[in-house]
């Protein structure tokens, strides 16, 4: 244990009384001193003032980055309708963007496409991105809204039953002239920033809650070797398998499990009631998340089995009994499935002191050097 040094004191220092004169003299100075305020004071009073009163003070854009940021001097978040459209009729997904979506701009060679969660607030998941990717150069970031029948959607907009959209569900067909995969809706996005932005060279796919299931799932169904994939704290996973964590360690099939333990979303049987990923099929489903990039960041501190808004349908609960859990018998799960190799393009990270929170997930160091490798 390092000591203490110890100084021996030394003789008391006597004080030194000022002298009259130099009494005087700082009496003088402090006279002076306060004449000087007193002749300043009332240009302090009335600068600023003119005929319509002190000036406001300065407004701060909603969601603003830094000027170092790689969108420019101020980033606004705008909003704007992404269209769509299948035989001659045009439908819209509402999206939150950094710069309009149809102006090419050669510096942009990344996107990040930052997905909400059961809330479906777009809005507020677009900052959390933002704030994670402050001060990095040639970014767009884009938030999707998907929205359900609750949102009240516009006539012309896709919406979803429910979560459904977290799937790859297809949009409901209520008086719309077509439906589409929540998927689909993704690849048609991707496509448009790559039409537009000649210069994008990665794409990044990432959501927390819901909108990390998303990911998960799209990583299997995507085949796109262009894409890299973030999902953080999903509630549940898709199996590539029939085999579930076990309770002596490993896996293996469950013994008496319930009869849909292994349907689409959570496992690769009964994949009809989902077009998109059943055109895909299971063998390429198992094929393309063997080949996808995907990191996984879950909260250290997501443990919570009460959450109101925690899966616990028995399928969910064949993966943990909460969020991280799952996500680590999942993580697990890859190597039991895919052999060591798998762990060159799957990657894991935890968060420390974060539990289900999506601002402060894509807040964190490890978030950020995900949406940027």
């Amino acid at each position: 244990m390092r000591s203490a040094a110890t100084h021996a004191p030394g003789p008391a220092a006597t004080p030194v009384r000022p002298t009259r004169p130099a009494l005087s003299m700082l009496w003088r100075a402090a006279l002076l001193s306060l004449l000087a305020a007193l002749l300043l004071l009332p240009a302090a009073l009335f600068a600023g003032c003119g005929s319509g009163g002190p000036e406001p003070a300065p407004t701060t854009p909603v969601q603003s980055l830094s000027p170092s940021a790689s969108y420019g001097p101020a980033l606004l978040r705008s909003e704007e309708s992404f269209p769509i459209t299948r035989d001659g009729e045009t439908l819209v997904v509402p999206v939150y963007a950094s710069q309009p979506l149809t102006t090419p701009d050669a510096d942009v060679t990344r996107a990040v496409i930052a997905i909400h969660g059961l809330s479906r607030n777009a809005n507020d998941y677009w900052g959390y991105a933002a704030a994670g990717l402050e001060g990095v150069n040639g970014v767009l970031l884009v938030a999707p809204q998907f929205a359900e029948s609750d949102d009240d959607p516009a006539s012309d907009q896709l919406y979803w039953a429910n979560s459904d959209w977290s799937q790859g569900d297809q949009s409901e067909g209520d008086g719309r002239p077509w439906s589409m995969s929540s998927f689909g809706v993704l690849d048609e996005l991707v496509a448009s920033l790559r039409a537009t932005f000649v210069n994008l060279r990665t794409v990044v796919v990432t959501g927390h809650s819901a909108g990390g299931q998303m990911t998960q799932r799209y990583a299997a169904a995507s085949g796109d070797p262009g894409l890299r994939f973030v999902a953080m704290n999903p509630g549940s996973y898709l199996y590539l398998s029939p085999e579930r964590p076990a309770a002596g360690g490993g896996f293996a099939v469950p013994k008496d499990p319930p009869a849909d333990y292994d349907d689409y979303k959570y496992g690769l049987q009964d994949l009809k009631d989902t077009p998109y990923v059943a055109a895909v099929g299971a063998e390429a489903l198992r094929g393309h998340y063997e080949a996808a990039r995907v990191t996984y960041l879950l909260g250290a501190l997501d443990t919570d089995k009460e959450d109101p808004d925690l899966d616990v349908s028995p399928p969910a609960m064949l993966q943990g009994a909460y969020r991280l859990q799952r996500g680590r018998l999942f993580f697990d799960y890859l190597g039991f499935t895919y052999g060591a190799s798998i762990y060159e393009r799957h990657t894991m990270s935890e968060v420390p002191g974060v539990d289900h929170d999506g601002e402060r997930m894509f807040g964190s160091a490890a978030a950020r050097a995900a949406m940027t490798q």
